[in-house]
């Protein structure tokens, strides 16, 4: 299993990622922003800050234990089988 304790950033750069089986750790805060094309399975985020300015988002299996300000201005985004607790999910600025 994987864990991320600290903060970094995935940006565009990336064509595409998956993470499966892992924690991303409260300290990891604002760690995935504008990324296209991420998959996300089996995993723990309890950061809050996530995902913002992202396409094509995939979660399955995920448990978000702060899900405070994720999926800012993000778009498609497909969530299954995932739990979701948190203020100010998925806000989309227009």
């Amino acid at each position: 299993r994987n864990k991320f304790k600290e903060s970094f950033i995935l940006t565009q750069t990336i064509l595409q990622s998956q993470v499966t089986d892992s924690t991303f750790e409260t300290m990891s805060r604002s760690s995935i922003w504008y990324i296209n094309n991420i998959s996300i399975k089996n995993s723990n985020l309890q950061v809050p800050k996530l995902f913002r300015r992202c396409k094509h988002i995939s979660l399955d299996h995920v448990f978000f234990s702060d899900a405070e300000e994720k999926m800012w201005t993000c778009q498609d985004i497909t969530i299954k089988n995932t739990e979701i607790n948190g203020d100010y999910f998925g806000i989309v600025k227009i």
